[in-house]
């Protein structure tokens, strides 16, 4: 994984995501791998749903180790973005494969997901940072 991002608490700006100032305490970091569908799905929205009950509202699903999804993954998707809305929070997706972009835009997500150059982005130093011990979890699916 490239070690690239945010370290200052700051975003980047984007339109669809994480605005303002980080707010640490609230952040979750999901690092999803494998393939995400019907068989697999449960196990990430329940992990989901249990960071948003604790508080954790700013959520990261980092999908750069998915090499599958259908459309049972992107309803997930959808349901998660709105339980994060739902508890004033947000999902932010990063490093997206080619393949889940293209995916995204397909079906119409990326107008959700990420749009713009700055679509997208790789949160990966911030969580990388020892001194900020912020909440992450791998999840491989499928």
């Amino acid at each position: 994984m490239s070690m690239n991002g945010h370290t200052d608490g700051k975003s980047n700006g984007q339109k669809n995501g994480l605005s303002g100032r980080l707010d640490r305490s609230r952040l979750q970091l999901f690092e999803v791998s494998g393939r995400v569908n019907e068989d697999s799905v449960s196990t990430l929205i329940t992990a989901i749903e249990r960071a948003l009950a604790a508080g954790r509202s700013q959520v990261i699903l980092d999908l750069s180790g998915v090499e599958y999804m259908n459309s049972a993954g992107l309803r997930a998707l959808v349901q998660a973005y709105k339980a994060a809305q739902g508890r004033s929070g947000t999902l932010q997706i990063t490093n997206p494969s080619p393949r889940i972009r293209e995916l995204f835009a397909l079906v119409g997500l990326d107008t959700i997901f990420g749009v713009g150059p700055d679509a997208y982005p790789d949160y990966s130093a911030l969580f990388a940072d020892t001194r900020f011990a912020l909440q992450r979890q791998a999840h491989h699916l499928g």
